[in-house]
């Protein structure tokens, strides 16, 4: 973290006998307790929002959420040098046991869609054009991808990475067109049903954003089918359950998730559509293709494990489409 953050805390009157850093986030302990100081770097335009959705969040009573904390003169946020900081209390993670980290945060997660649904006028445009904007993204993926099995495959040696790519090149673009498939039939059953709801996503809808149980860091936060925030949150915990522990359950916290807010028939098609996407290998040739000098090893390492993540992330997909 840069700069000095002693005239960021004077707003708060804390005058600290211990700081710790932790990337972007600042441990702040003395005797009027303990508190994490986070600096970001928002536009106006996204403070005004992140403002709005401080506020819309204090409305909701939710105790799971930690939200910024005032300064002394009644301001979320502060401006020093170009940064915005904010203030929350500190938590630390825990696991009881009981239940896993990962259901914690979905059932967290849960209670803010559940707080904030809100039934959208139907509108065979606006389904359209969401379908249309996301179709355009996947092409635009799809193209690089067929573009890179192209050109390797008229190479006369291939490196591991390239191997362990077009070893599971077939089964890549069958996800492809399944993720399309998906979509499509999210697109007929919204038509068909003539409804669609939004809740208030997260936006960043991880592992290290859910701290025992508690949602943290609401910069990036919108209104969104909750299909969204799951998505993000499902890409993210099973790459980080693949590499902690081999008893990850997806859809046993999917579950967990929908005992508080359960999903409509159409929203399951729109999660398993995102989930269908191999997102997670296009990652990683993008990265290959833009990093110079490259490390093959390193890649089909990478590789690897982003492509067993997406074989996990496609069973839940086949699950929903049950």
């Amino acid at each position: 973290m840069s700069g000095n953050i002693a005239p960021v805390l004077s707003h708060y009157q804390l005058y600290p006998n211990v700081i710790e850093s932790f990337g972007n986030v600042h441990k702040i302990s003395g005797l009027n307790g303990v508190f994490a100081l986070k600096q970001t770097m928002l536009t106006q335009e996204q403070r005004a929002w992140f403002a709005h959705i401080i506020d819309r969040l204090k409305g909701l009573s939710l105790d799971s959420l930690l939200l910024p904390l005032p300064t002394k003169t009644g301001q979320p946020f502060v401006m020093e040098e170009g940064m915005t900081y904010y203030l929350t209390t500190w938590c630390a993670a825990r696991n009881d046991g009981i239940v896993s980290e990962e259901e914690r945060a979905l059932e967290t997660a849960a209670v803010l869609h559940q707080l904030t649904e809100k039934e959208q006028s139907y509108s065979a445009d606006i389904v359209e054009s969401s379908s249309r904007l996301l179709l355009d993204r996947w092409s635009k993926q799809q193209d690089v991808l067929e573009t890179f099995a192209a050109e390797t495959e008229n190479r006369l040696t291939f490196t591991a990475f390239e191997r362990s790519f077009l070893s599971a090149r077939d089964r890549i673009f069958t996800a492809v067109d399944r993720s399309k498939q998906r979509l499509s039939a999210w697109k007929t059953t919204t038509n068909r049903n003539r409804r669609f709801r939004v809740v208030l996503c997260h936006g960043q809808l991880t592992p290290a954003h859910a701290i025992d149980g508690h949602l943290v860091n609401f910069e990036r936060a919108l209104l969104d089918a909750p299909s969204r925030d799951l998505a993000q949150f499902f890409r993210s915990a099973v790459l980080r359950a693949n590499t902690q522990r081999s008893d990850a359950a997806p859809y046993d916290w999917l579950l967990r998730y929908e005992e508080i807010f359960p999903l409509r028939v159409e929203e399951r098609q729109l999660l398993a559509a995102y989930l269908s996407f191999p997102d997670a290998v296009y990652q990683v040739v993008r990265r290959f293709i833009d990093q110079e000098p490259r490390n093959n090893s390193e890649f089909a390492a990478i590789f690897d494990q982003r492509w067993q993540r997406f074989l996990q992330l496609e069973q839940l997909a086949d699950k929903l489409s049950e």
